[in-house]
């Protein structure tokens, strides 16, 4: 019984240390903002802004969609519902550019 507990416990082990390393890796995640206009393109694109202070997140408050993707397609649906329904959200981005092009990894309405 002592060998399984000592497995178990190295097991447990093990998972902790693959959650601590993929938080500790995650990709920019803005706090709490309100989108406040969303402005589609004829091309491939919406440009989402928020009420973020500026240089607050990656410097900007103006970020993009990409919507050649199912999951940009669902951000956008997401934006929509969020302002629809004044609800703010959370912004992730892979990484903060500097070229000023924030394109969105993903969008979470918040409760």
């Amino acid at each position: 019984m002592h060998s399984f507990l000592k497995k178990v416990s190295l097991v447990s082990v093990l998972i902790g240390g693959s959650l601590v390393s993929l938080i500790s890796s995650a990709e920019p995640t803005s706090n709490p903002v309100r989108i406040t206009a969303l402005r589609p393109y004829a091309s491939t694109a919406v440009f989402v802004y928020t009420n973020n202070a500026p240089g607050s997140f990656c410097s900007t408050s103006t970020y993009s969609i990409d919507l050649t993707t199912s999951g940009g397609k669902a951000m956008y649906a997401a934006a929509l519902t969020a302002i629809a329904t004044n609800r703010p959200v959370n912004l992730e981005l892979k990484n903060c550019s500097d070229d000023g092009i924030n394109p969105l990894q993903s969008l979470y309405i918040k409760p």
